[in-house]
């Protein structure tokens, strides 16, 4: 019962030769004859003719089922090719030879690939020069656009506290001092991805400078003092350090010694200290300070406003020296792209102006082309 159906059909890519050197191959023929509809009448013909010859009791049934097949299935192929007319030398790129037979059905294509290349056929190369001018023209008018783009972006990442109460009302003098140079602004208390170039430079709380790809310069280093609602303490008189041990002391997820440091540096030796609310942001911990929920240890620069306004107090002048730190971060391979060299330059020379800021680092230099 032998039958071999693309044995019923003209073949095509036979190769003139087959050697193993070739890899994968088929030397009868590329298998893939189903897609050209046509073939399918031929095998199913030869197919009915088969079966009538090793079943010859049932051999008018096979040539009425093949003949019945055969007429629903030229009239098929009829409205396929009405339908595939406006198909009829569309250019295609093929990624497989599966579809030679279906090319031919439908005449040729502009492209075809061989052996993982594509390469143009007479046709798509006679098209190649009104291709060329096309693609001059374009480029052309690409280079034009060029000229007329919107500003440059820099995406700076800075932590949400540092964001709102330092960063942004400063930037309309970004906008001003940097001309054509625009920013985008994201908040997070974590080192960002800066290998992926979706942000350019970050402001960040701990040097990065342990990572050989990254730049991490010290921008400025503030004093920390304990600050809280004057509600908090409206009760009671802070005479010395270790009354704070009293009330809740608020302490930050990401730096969890900080109350120890500044007891042991207040008192002179250390102390249990009582646990608190903690959070992630000093945002956070601003807002439950003046909400009365304890007391938080900041730098004097964060929460000027709110101690001008008598919204926080200062329970007691004792500081925890230069304990509040922020780095700039970015990319050492970016070092002097203009962009951000001038928001380096530019948040050194706002610091160095700023007479609330912590304690300057020492000469900064400006980077420059």
């Amino acid at each position: 019962g032998y039958f071999e159906a693309g044995s019923f059909v003209t073949r095509l890519d036979v190769p003139a030769s087959v050697d193993r050197a070739q890899g994968d191959m088929h030397p009868q023929g590329n298998p893939h004859v189903q897609v050209n509809p046509h073939n399918i009448s031929l095998i199913a013909k030869a197919m009915a003719e088969r079966m009538a010859q090793l079943d010859p009791e049932h051999a008018g049934d096979y040539a009425r089922g093949g003949a019945d097949f055969l007429a629903r299935w030229e009239s098929a192929i009829g409205e396929w090719e009405a339908k595939a007319e406006g198909l009829k030398g569309k250019r295609v790129i093929p990624h497989h030879k599966s579809w030679v037979y279906l090319e031919d059905w439908l005449q040729l294509p502009v492209f075809a690939r061989q052996n993982r290349t594509i390469r143009l056929t007479p046709a798509g190369a006679s098209f190649l020069p009104v291709v060329s001018r096309a693609l001059d023209d374009l480029q052309a008018s690409a280079s034009r656009l060029v000229a007329h783009r919107e500003p440059e972006i820099l995406t700076i990442s800075a932590p949400p506290s540092f964001a709102i109460r330092w960063l942004i009302p400063r930037m309309e003098r970004f906008r001003a001092a940097v001309p054509g140079l625009d920013y985008r602004l994201t908040t997070t208390v974590e080192l960002p991805d800066l290998s992926s170039g979706a942000i350019d430079v970050a402001i960040h709380w701990k040097d990065a400078g342990d990572d050989p790809d990254l730049r991490s310069e010290l921008i400025a280093r503030s004093d920390l003092v304990p600050v809280c609602s004057p509600r908090l303490i409206a009760d009671e008189e802070i005479t010395g350090p270790a009354d704070l041990l009293k009330y809740p002391l608020i302490g930050h997820v990401g730096d969890p010694g900080l109350w120890s440091s500044w007891f042991e540096a207040a008192l002179g030796y250390p102390v249990e200290t009582p646990t608190g609310p903690q959070f992630g942001s000093d945002l956070f911990s601003v807002e439950a300070a003046a909400n009365g929920q304890g007391i938080c240890l900041l730098a004097r620069e964060q929460v000027i406003g709110d101690l001008e306004t008598g919204r926080l107090v200062i329970p007691i002048e004792k500081t925890l020296a230069q304990a509040d730190r922020s780095y700039l971060v970015y990319p050492n391979a970016r070092e002097h792209e203009k962009s951000i060299a001038a928001f380096r330059n530019w948040i050194f020379s706002e610091v160095a102006q700023d007479h609330r800021a912590a304690t300057l680092t020492d000469q900064v230099v400006p980077i420059t082309d």
